[in-house]
C-alpha cells in the first residue's frame, strides 16, 4: 500500500539526516565553525568549566578541586561540570571553542535518534518514529538548552534508557547489563532533574509493562516480580557504575547550602504559562538581544513543542486507549501542573510526600516532563491515522467517501480546534505590549500546522505527488513551526571571543597563591543585566569583569563564582561581602587576599586594593566563639584579620595555641600553590595558628612529613592549622576519599558488566 511505501521510506539514516540538516539551518555559523554560543549561562558558566576541564585533562589531571573560584570549591562533585562524562571526549579531544557547540548539537541527534528507536518500537511505524524523534530533539525548549550541554546530554539519553530498561524488565539477562550502561552515561552527564524525570518515566512504564504481562495471563508469582526485579536491578548497577561521580556529590550536597527546603518558588510557570504550548511569544517580553522571556520565569525562553506535535498527541489520548498513551497523557499533564509550582499547590503537597524534591529549585523544570512525552503521544497519533487508512482501504469504493469522511475528519477536527484556542489566547492578549510580534509568529505556527495536518491527512497520496513527499514535507512543516516560532533563542558570537589573550586587563590580575580579585557590588549588579548587541563586545567585557566564572579562562583566582552547590558556611559569608544593606567589610577583605576590585569609576578596569594580607598568616591570636558571633565580628569594622583569628568555640580545651603571651612571633617564610595543593613554611617560637584563607571543605588534608595534622574551620569558612613551635613544612593535598572510594566501585562494577557482555553465552540444552 502506499502508506506502507511512505513509512518504510523514513529510515534511520534518512531521519537522521533529516534533522541534521534542521540543526544547520538553526545553526549554520556554529557547526562550520566560524562561531559558537555565548549567550546567558553558555558563556557564563558551562564554557568556562569545560575549559577548565581541559585544562585539567591535558595536564593528566582529575579536576576535583577548583582553586579559582569562590575561595577554592569542589569542582567534580558539582556533578554538572561532567568531569566523568564519556562523551566530554568531544570537546577534551576536539578543536576549542568550536567542540563544545558541536557537543550539543551532537547529543540532539542523539536524542532524535533515540526517540526515533523507541517510538518505532512502540508503533512499528518509521513515519511516527520520524515525528516522534524530530519532536523530542528539535523543539522550543532544545534550541534554547544547548547553552547547558549537560542538560542537552541527560535528555539525550532518556529515550534509549526508556527502550533498553523496558527490554531488561521483559528479557533479564544481558539486556540489564546494556541498560545499566545506557543508565551510567545518562547518570554522569551531570543534570539531576533530567535524570529523576527519566527515572520516574522509566518506573512508570515497567509497571504498564508489569501490569502487560499480567493481563497475557502470566500469573506465577516469578513472573508478577520478574518486571520489577529487573528494574531494580538495572537501577542498582547504573547507581554502582557512576558511584564514583555519585558519591562525592552527595558528600557535598551533606555539606552545602542546599536543603529540601531550597525551592523558593523562583522560576515558577505563570498559572496562565499553559497558553505558550499554543501560542509560543503569549506575554513574553524581549531583551535587547530581541530573546522572549517570561518575566516571571526566565529559565527557559521556549517550550513550545510545535502545534502539530500537540494535534497529534491529542489525537492519541482521544482515539488510541491504551494504558501507555494514558500514562504518557498523565505525565503530561501532571508535568505542566507541577511546573506552575506553588500556586497551583500539587507541588507543595507532594514535597510534604517526598522532601527531596525541595532540592529542585526552579519548578518550571517540571514542564521536561511534557516535553519528554509529547513527542511519543505524536507518533501514537500518526498510527491513529494509518489505522483509519487502513480501514479505508478495506471498504468498498460505494461507501469510500463515507467512511474517508467520518474516520479522517478527528486529525483535522482536533487541528482546527487547537486553532480556535490560539485565536482564544490571542483575542485574550490583545492589549499585550508586543501583541504584534506575538501575533505574526502565531500566524507562522498555524499556517505550518495547519499544512501539516493536511499532508499527514493525505500522506498516501496528494496532487500526483509520490506517497513519501507528503509525509516528508508535513515533517519540514513542523520543523519550520520550531524554527519560527520565535525569534532566535541563542545568538552566537565569533569564536575569537574565547582565545586566550583576548581580555586585555587594566592591570595585572593576581595568579593562584598571590591573591584574589573580587568583582564589586555594583559591578555584579549591573553585569547581571547588561547585555550588548555586539556579541563579541559583551564577551570581552565579560572577561575583563571577571563575571561569573569567565575567570577560568584567564586563571584569574576570585572570591566568587556561579556554581550550583556551595559549602554551607562559605555560602553563609556572601552578605558580608554581598549584602546591600551594610558597609563593605574592608577587613573581611583584607583576610581574602583581595587584591583587585572592581573599579567604582571606570567599567571593566580595576583598582588595586593595598591592604590585602597574604593568603597564609601565622600567629594570630585565637578567638574561641560560636558562629553567629564570629559572622558578627568578621562584618565589623573591629576585625583584625593580622591579630585575631576565630575558631569553634569546641576547640578552646584541645588547643595549646592560645598565643597569650605578647612574645609569641610567627612567619609563614614562603608558599606554593597548586591547583589541589598548597606548601607552606612556617617558623614560629611558640605553639600558633597557621591560617590558610582557602575554602574549608572537609577532604582537604594537612601534613607534616608522613603525619597528618587536623585542619580545623578558622573565620566560619576558612582553613587553620595548629603547629608546635619550631620550623615546620606542611603539605596540604585535597584527599577525595568518598571520590576514591567511588571510583572502586564504578571501576570493578564495570569491569563484572563488561565480562558479562563479552564473555560467550552458554549453549541451550535440548530435550529430547
Amino acid at each position: 500500500p502506499p502508506a506502507a511505501l511512505a513509512d518504510e521510506w523514513f529510515t534511520p539514516g534518512r531521519f537522521l539526516a533529516l534533522l541534521a540538516l534542521c540543526l544547520f539551518a538553526a545553526f549554520p555559523e556554529v557547526i562550520l565553525g566560524s562561531h559558537t554560543f555565548y549567550y546567558r549561562d553558555f558563556g557564563h558558566f558551562a564554557y568556562p568549566l569545560a575549559h577548565y576541564h581541559r585544562e585539567c585533562f591535558w595536564r593528566g589531571e582529575i579536576p576535583l578541586w577548583n582553586p579559582y573560584s569562590s575561595c577554592g570549591l569542589p569542582h567534580l562533585a558539582q556533578w554538572n561540570t561532567m568531569c566523568l562524562y564519556p562523551g566530554a571526549l568531544i570537546y577534551l579531544l576536539g578543536p576549542m571553542p568550536w567542540a563544545l557547540g558541536w557537543f550539543s548539537l551532537a547529543h540532539l541527534l542523539l536524542a532524535g535518534a533515540g526517540a526515533y528507536r523507541l517510538a518505532h518500537h512502540w508503533t512499528g511505524n518509521r513515519f511516527a518514529a520520524s515525528v516522534a524523534g524530530l519532536a523530542f530533539a528539535f523543539n522550543g525548549f532544545t534550541l534554547h538548552a544547548v547553552m547547558w550541554p549537560n542538560n542537552v546530554a541527560a535528555l539525550a539519553w532518556a529515550p534509549w534508557l526508556w527502550l533498553r530498561v523496558e527490554r531488561a524488565c521483559k528479557e533479564g539477562g544481558r539486556t540489564i547489563l546494556l541498560a545499566a550502561l545506557i543508565g551510567a552515561m545518562q547518570m554522569l552527564s551531570g543534570a539531576p532533574e533530567i535524570i529523576l524525570f527519566t527515572w520516574a518515566i522509566a518506573a512508570l512504564l515497567a509497571l504498564v509493562e508489569g501490569k502487560g504481562q499480567k493481563a497475557k495471563g502470566k500469573n506465577e508469582s516469578f513472573g508478577r516480580l520478574r518486571p520489577a526485579a529487573f528494574f531494580l536491578l538495572t537501577f542498582v548497577l547504573v547507581l554502582l557504575l557512576s558511584a564514583a561521580q555519585l558519591l562525592p556529590f552527595l558528600d557535598l550536597l551533606s555539606h552545602s547550602h542546599r536543603t529540601a527546603g531550597y525551592d523558593d518558588n523562583l522560576y515558577a510557570m505563570p498559572l496562565w504559562g499553559w497558553a505558550n504550548f499554543f501560542v509560543p511569544l503569549f506575554r513574553m517580553t524581549p531583551d535587547k538581544l530581541g530573546v522572549f522571556t517570561h518575566v516571571e520565569q526566565q529559565w527557559t525562553s521556549s517550550y513550545y513543542p510545535s502545534l502539530g506535535v500537540l494535534a497529534l498527541a491529542a489525537l492519541a489520548v482521544w482515539r488510541r486507549r491504551e494504558p501507555r498513551v494514558w500514562l504518557l497523557a498523565a505525565v503530561t499533564v501532571v508535568g505542566v501542573w507541577l511546573a506552575m509550582g506553588r500556586d497551583a499547590f500539587l507541588l507543595d503537597w507532594l514535597k510534604a510526600i517526598f522532601p527531596p524534591l525541595g532540592f529542585i529549585r526552579f519548578p518550571i523544570k517540571y514542564v521536561l516532563l511534557p516535553l519528554m512525552a509529547l513527542p511519543f503521544l505524536a507518533a501514537f497519533g500518526i498510527t491513529v491515522v494509518q489505522l483509519s487508512k487502513c480501514g479505508d482501504q478495506q471498504t468498498s469504493p460505494s461507501s469510500d467517501i463515507k467512511l474517508q469522511r467520518a474516520r479522517n475528519h478527528p486529525l483535522i477536527l482536533v487541528t482546527f480546534t487547537l486553532l480556535a484556542i490560539c485565536a482564544g489566547v490571542l483575542i485574550w492578549g490583545a492589549s499585550e505590549k508586543h501583541f504584534g510580534v506575538t501575533l505574526v509568529f502565531a500566524v507562522a505556527s498555524a499556517q505550518a500546522v495547519l499544512g501539516a495536518a493536511v499532508l499527514i491527512h493525505r500522506r498516501n497520496g496528494f496532487g500526483g505527488l509520490t506517497p513519501p513527499l507528503p509525509a516528508l514535507v508535513a515533517l519540514v512543516f513542523i520543523a519550520a513551526d520550531i524554527l519560527s516560532h520565535a525569534p532566535r533563542q541563542n545568538p552566537t558570537v565569533i569564536t575569537q571571543a574565547y582565545e586566550p589573550g583576548v581580555a586585555k586587563f587594566s592591570t595585572t590580575m593576581p595568579r593562584l597563591g598571590e591573591g584574589r580579585a573580587m568583582v564589586s557590588r555594583e559591578m555584579e549588579g549591573f553585569m547581571a543585566h547588561a547585555q550588548n548587541t555586539n556579541a563579541l563586545n559583551y564577551c570581552i567585557s565579560s572577561r575583563r569583569a571577571a563575571f561569573a566564572n569567565w575567570n577560568l579562562l584567564d586563571a584569574v583566582p576570585k572570591v566568587n563564582g556561579m556554581f550550583s552547590q556551595f559549602p554551607r558556611e562559605l555560602s553563609d559569608t556572601w552578605w558580608l561581602l554581598y549584602g546591600n544593606d551594610r558597609p563593605f567589610p574592608e577587613h573581611f577583605a583584607d583576610f581574602l587576599g583581595i587584591t583587585r576590585i572592581s573599579s567604582s569609576e571606570t567599567l571593566f578596569t580595576w583598582a588595586h586594593r593595598t591592604n590585602a594580607l597574604p593568603l597564609v598568616t601565622a600567629g594570630a591570636e585565637p578567638i574561641f566563639t560560636d558562629a553567629a558571633s564570629t559572622l558578627r565580628e568578621l562584618a565589623g569594622s573591629g576585625f583584625d584579620p593580622k591579630g585575631n583569628v576565630f575558631l569553634p568555640k569546641e576547640l578552646t580545651a584541645v588547643s595549646p595555641a592560645t598565643n597569650a603571651s605578647a612574645i609569641t612571633r610567627a612567619t609563614a617564610l614562603s608558599t606554593r600553590w597548586e591547583r589541589e595543593a598548597i606548601s607552606i613554611d612556617v617558623e614560629a617560637n611558640a605553639p600558633v595558628w597557621v591560617v590558610i584563607a582557602q575554602t574549608y571543605y572537609h577532604p582537604w588534608k594537612a601534613f607534616e612529613g608522613e603525619r597528618e595534622l587536623p585542619i580545623r574551620r578558622a573565620n566560619h569558612a576558612f582553613q587553620a592549622v595548629e603547629i608546635p613551635a619550631g620550623r615546620h613544612h606542611l603539605e596540604l593535598r585535597y584527599v577525595d576519599h568518598a571520590f576514591r572510594l567511588g571510583a572502586a566501585i564504578s571501576i570493578t562494577t564495570l569491569a563484572l558488566v563488561l565480562f558479562g557482555l563479552l564473555c560467550p553465552r552458554a549453549p541451550l540444552k535440548t530435550e529430547h
